[in-house]
Formats: C-alpha cells, structure tokens, sequence
C-alpha cells in the first residue's frame, strides 16, 4: 500500500501543470457537491422560517380622497407605509359642524378608529391688502382633495366617511379599504 501512496504523489509531482489544475478543480467540485442534504436544508429551512414570521412593523395609513361641494365624496387611494404616528388625530368629540368623521371599520362594520378632519372645503386665506396689511378671508370650494393618516391596524378593512351636522352625522361614504 505504501508503494501505491509513493506511486500517486510521483505521478502527481510528474504530471504536468496543466493536467495539476484540471486535477485540483475537479477534487474541489467533489468535495462541495458531497456536503450533507441536511445542511443544504437546514439553509432552506431557514429562509423559509424567515419568510414565514409575521412582520410586526407598524405600518402609517394614507387615505386620499376628494369632496364636492354637493355632499359626495370619492377614495382616491390608500396606501401603507412603515412608520409610527406621533400627532395626535382629531377625535368626534373635538369637531365642529361641518367637519368630517372618518371611521375604519372591520368587515362586520364594527369601529376600530375614528378621526376627525376639518372641512377641507372650507380655506381659510391671506393676503396682502395693498402691501400694508394682512387680510384674512374665509372661501368655500367646489370641490377640494383631503387626507387622513392613521396607525394602521388589520381591522381596518372598510371606510366610513361622515359630514358633522348641526342634528347630528350625515354618511357621505362607505367604501372597502382600496389596500394594495
């Protein structure tokens, strides 16, 4: 046997250089396609176990729409993005007549938020009176886009959109959340 071992290093150190590399890059490829299954799957389990954990980032709601003067409302879009709100949003108890209360809802319309928005069609504007003074008008749109940014919950499935009246809440809007 020892002869044999004697003989294989002679021809390897009488091989030529080329038949040396094709020689050492054929040892490597047997030596990485004998790794064992088990550690190829445990990488795959792995990743998999990765892909399968809930993400419990919190996530900002936008809502965008737009109101018309004629008590009608539209949901342009919604989107999620990462993040955590730090204002506080009005609440029903903070509005006036004339503002809005939009509501999320899950599927069984029960609440899981409410905020408050002031009429987006109502603007407040000012401008300069002849370069001497501040002037400060109140204008009442045709038509204006809004906003509501909340801490999204996975209840959040349907949109209540509601006009603050003197008697009491006219509903304008109740939509599924447009979610991508």
């Amino acid at each position: 046997m020892a002869t044999k071992k004697y003989d294989l290093i002679t021809r390897f150190r009488t091989m030529p250089e080329k038949h040396c590399f094709l020689t050492l890059i054929i040892l490597t490829l047997v030596i990485t396609a004998c790794k064992s299954p088990s550690r190829v799957n445990g990488k795959d389990d792995h990743n998999n176990r990765a892909k399968m954990e809930i993400d419990h980032t919190p996530m900002i709601l936008l809502v965008n729409g737009e109101i018309f003067s004629v008590d009608s409302v539209v949901i342009i879009d919604a989107t999620l993005s990462p993040g955590t709100l730090r204002e506080r949003n009005k609440h029903q108890g903070d509005t006036t007549p004339s503002d809005m209360l939009i509501t999320f809802m899950n599927n069984n319309f029960e609440k899981c938020m409410q905020i408050g928005i002031d009429n987006p069609l109502v603007r407040r504007v000012e401008f300069s009176n002849n370069h001497q003074s501040l002037q400060t008008q109140t204008i009442e749109l045709e038509r204006a886009h809004f906003f509501a940014r909340v801490q999204y919950t996975s209840c959040m499935q349907q949109i209540m959109v509601q006009k603050v009246t003197q008697p009491g809440l006219k509903t304008l809007l109740i939509h599924p959340l447009p979610l991508p």
